[in-house]
């Protein structure tokens, strides 16, 4: 890096080429925001087709975890590790309600008892970073509540 330093302090035609790719590449990517773009739909395949490889294609369950938004809106997948438990043979996913927890288990919306070792329950959300300007969906609702 201090070779890379020297280099540009000698010469600033070099410095400035250097600086204005970087520019180029980091402002190309906002592409990706812009609803309806080529950009954006190819950010939100690749994502689509981690997800789908790491689910393995169990297809209900991806179905129904795999994001229908546009990306920007949220976090396009989970964070590294999150999906490939979910695929494993001790693991199920559930994904309707559960209306009760007992000694034995869960008891689902459906009335089905899920014998259970480990429950958890999570939110995830830290709401202390909302941003203090209005978030408007298309619909006109005010997003933070």
């Amino acid at each position: 890096m201090p070779e890379q330093k020297q280099e540009f302090k000698q010469n600033p035609e070099k410095y400035l080429a250097y600086q204005k790719d970087v520019e180029k590449e980091v402002c190309s990517r906002f592409k990706i925001l812009h609803k309806g773009t080529p950009e954006q739909e190819a950010a939100r395949g690749f994502s689509t087709n981690d997800m789908k490889t790491k689910l393995r294609s169990n297809s209900p369950l991806a179905e129904f975890i795999i994001p229908k938004f546009a990306v920007g809106c949220r976090r396009p997948t989970p964070g590294n590790g999150y999906l490939e438990p979910l695929t494993k043979g001790n693991v199920r996913a559930v994904t309707y309600g559960i209306a009760e927890v007992v000694p034995e288990g869960i008891v689902t919306a459906v009335g089905e008892l899920i014998k259970i070792d480990v429950f958890i329950c999570v939110t995830g959300f830290d709401l202390s970073f909302c941003p203090q300007f209005a978030l408007i969906d298309q619909n006109g609702a005010n997003l933070r509540g």
